[in-house]
């Protein structure tokens, strides 16, 4: 009886070690419905507030430009940050949480020829980067244009866009 039951044991664990495979069938059924639950998950709320991010487009002196207004400052510990740089009208081509991402963005701008790419920062301790900053509409709409054609970085949606100082 013993060793009944000890045979019976042993093949049960060998059928559990052998039913626990994963496998590459496995994975993607489980993507495809993770994709499939993302996709009925969108909801009137979540579409909203990707549009919320997106900047309006502001007329100023005639020109009209994707532009969010908001109080920043100079971040000036880091290289390339001049006062006298920093304008009203700034191009920005990313945010982030951590001041160590700007900065490696920052470095990419300036070896893409933006020579002037610095970083600023919010109240909520976001960190802009700038690859330029202009006194006028008018320059903010050629400086917009040509970070769209030279692409100093990968930008999604709403990069890149105006950043006016109030």
């Amino acid at each position: 009886m013993k060793k009944l039951l000890y045979i019976a044991s042993i093949v049960a664990f060998i059928a559990s070690i052998t039913a626990c495979k994963t496998t590459e069938q496995n994975y993607r059924a489980a993507y495809e419905l993770a994709t499939q639950k993302k996709q009925s998950d969108d909801t009137v709320t979540d579409r909203l507030i990707s549009q919320e991010n997106i900047p309006p487009q502001v007329t100023v002196g005639g020109v009209t430009l994707p532009m969010k207004t908001e109080y920043t400052r100079q971040v000036r510990d880091i290289e390339g940050a001049d006062p006298a740089n920093f304008k009203k009208y700034n191009v920005v081509i990313a945010s982030f949480r951590q001041l160590f991402n700007a900065k490696s963005v920052r470095k990419r701008a300036v070896e893409a020829g933006f020579d002037n790419a610095f970083v600023v920062v919010n109240n909520q301790q976001v960190y802009f980067v700038i690859a330029q900053s202009c006194a006028t509409p008018a320059e903010a709409e050629a400086a917009l244009k040509k970070v769209e054609n030279v692409k100093p970085v990968v930008m999604n949606n709403p990069y890149p866009y105006i950043l006016s100082r109030p």
